[in-house]
Formats: structure tokens, C-alpha cells, sequence
């Protein structure tokens, strides 16, 4: 199905869907967790709309369906990727005032007060692209928001279809838009093993079609 076509699909089913549901409130989608920005909690009932301290996220074929109130991280912990792999996600941002990011996160790990750590790469609907990480009890930028070669603007109806990837290697993290190789930062400056999901920035609506991973295991060059 193309982009346009499943655009146009979740648009009339998330009005059905409100309709005939009236009476149910959407779980959210199993397994999976969240730890948001600032104190908020999930609210899927029927026409909630995501306020400064709830947030909507559902399963909504083929997908996930996700308003954001405060940002945060999406994940489910059976979801981790350690040596070699590839994350991969289709995400469809809708219009709204934001200008807030949304991508991937890896490296998600949590050994207690002060032993947390991920690394997210993001993107914004105004063309720029950034790369931060989380060790030691400090957030740094690894790479600052700035403007990007190959991301695509949106549509005229507001609407942006952005494919983000990111490719660990043993001696590299690559992070990709659109195809686009947006930079590569050595392993070591970043956390890398460990969970990955998904980091959506405040006020953010979107559709995201997959979550896929390639595990590698074809040999790597040696080192020289």
C-alpha cells in the first residue's frame, strides 16, 4: 500500500473507530511501557485528546497510532539488540503546531538511581536532525539539531512519511532518513546494547507503520 493510500485510510478509521468503540477504552498496545518527560499518564478512552499531562497510544493496523502530551520514550523490554543489527521504522507525522522530534532510541538500559542510559535519534518536520545520549546521569548532544541533506519537507496538507534507521556496526553507529546517511559516530560515544523503541517529542501526532530489526551476521572486516 502506498503512503498516500494508508494516509488516507487512517484517517477515516480513526473517526470509525472512535464511533463504534464508545463504550470501550483501547489498551495499550501489549508489552509495551513508557517513560515520559514530565508526569502524565496514558488515556485511549473514545475523543480524549492528549493533554500537557496524557498521551494516546494504541495499536492501529498496520501499526501503532501515538499522540503525544509530554515526550517520552516508547519501548517493550523483550525488544533489545546487542553487537551487529539495523532498527528500522516507517513513521507518518500528522499536522499539528509542533515542531517537536520523533525517531528511534537504542541502547536503553536501567541498572538503578544514576545507572540509566540510551542513545535517540531524531528528526524534526523542519528539515534538521540530531543525534543525544544519556550515561552517567547527564544528557549530551553526540550530534545537535541541524538541517539534513535528503530529509523531505512535508506535504502540503502538512503531512511527512520519514523511514529512520539506524546501522550499528562494531566500530560505528550510522543513522540514516529517508535513505539518507545523516552522519556516523564511533560505538564508543554512545550507549548502543540494550532496548530500542521509539522517542516521540511533546505535542507530536503520528502514525508509525513498523518497528523492524536485522540481526547481522555476516563477518565483519578486521580491524587493521
Amino acid at each position: 500500500m502506498r503512503s498516500a493510500e494508508l494516509l488516507a485510510c487512517l484517517l477515516i478509521a480513526a473517526p470509525l473507530a472512535a464511533q463504534t468503540a464508545a463504550t470501550q477504552t483501547p489498551a495499550a498496545p501489549s508489552g509495551w511501557q513508557w517513560r515520559l518527560d514530565t508526569p502524565g499518564r496514558i488515556a485511549n478512552a473514545p475523543n480524549a485528546a492528549a493533554t500537557d499531562s496524557t498521551f494516546r497510544f494504541e495499536n492501529m493496523a498496520p501499526g501503532w497510532h501515538v499522540t503525544m502530551g509530554p515526550g517520552g520514550f516508547l519501548y517493550d523490554t523483550a525488544h533489545t539488540a546487542s553487537g551487529r543489527f539495523a532498527v528500522q521504522a516507517e513513521m507518518i507525522l500528522f499536522p499539528s503546531s509542533t515542531n517537536d522530534e520523533f525517531g528511534l532510541f537504542i541502547g536503553g538500559r536501567d541498572s538503578g538511581p544514576g545507572g540509566e542510559s540510551v542513545s535517540w535519534f531524531v528528526v524534526r518536520r523542519d528539515g534538521q536532525a540530531g543525534v543525544f545520549a544519556f550515561s552517567d546521569g547527564q544528557m549530551r548532544p553526540v550530534s545537535d539539531w541541524a538541517p539534513r541533506e535528503g530529509i523531505k519537507p512535508p506535504a502540503a496538507d502538512g503531512t511527512a512519511r520519514t523511514v529512520v534507521r539506524v546501522l550499528a556496526e562494531p566500530d560505528s553507529v550510522r543513522y540514516f532518513v529517508d535513505g539518507t546517511r545523516v552522519g556516523a559516530w564511533p560505538r564508543s560515544a554512545l550507549p548502543v546494547d540494550g532496548v530500542y523503541g521509539f522517542r516521540i517529542g511533546r505535542g507530536t501526532n503520528m502514525h508509525i507503520t513498523n518497528l523492524d530489526i536485522t540481526r547481522r551476521h555476516a563477518p565483519y572486516p578486521a580491524r587493521r
